[in-house]
């Protein structure tokens, strides 16, 4: 709530204090701790500080990678906030996008793909990346047009 009412200075205290708990009581390495550092790159999001977000994805993949799913998902609040490698790694992705670093985000979201292969290309660019919602759909809708006029 804190974070929703743009309360960055409160809210990365809190998220500070909350990391130095978790990592005193469960370990740095814990899945609880990927958690803190994931829900402090969705604060960086909304601030649009791209390089702070990259540094907390990549300490919550560093740790994720470290665990079995079977366990990340028993961990406390694992379903709710929908973490996993695949997620994260689209999220790195979309940051290097957005630093016009394709070559990158290219990397990124195969990775994406490949921690996720039920999903498709499209789908992962798709969650990272709204905008890519309406272009896909006028794409999609433009080769309906030419293959049912054909």
């Amino acid at each position: 709530l804190v974070v929703e009412a743009g309360r960055y200075d409160q809210a990365t205290r809190l998220f500070r204090e909350t990391l130095a708990f978790v990592e005193r009581h469960h370990g740095p390495a814990s899945p609880m701790a990927a958690l803190v550092h994931f829900q402090v790159s969705r604060m960086h999001q909304r601030r649009k500080d791209l390089k702070e977000q990259e540094r907390a994805l990549r300490r919550a993949l560093a740790i994720v990678e470290r665990h079995p799913d079977g366990e990340l998902k028993r961990t406390p609040g694992w379903a709710s906030d929908g973490v996993d490698s695949a997620m994260i790694a689209a999220d790195l992705g979309y940051i290097y996008w957005e630093w016009r670093h394709y070559d990158q985000a290219y990397a990124w979201y195969e990775r994406a793909h490949k921690a996720a292969p039920e999903l498709s290309t499209t789908a992962v660019l798709m969650i990272a990346i709204p905008e890519t919602m309406v272009i896909l759909g006028f794409v999609v809708a433009v080769l309906i047009l030419f293959r049912t006029a054909g």
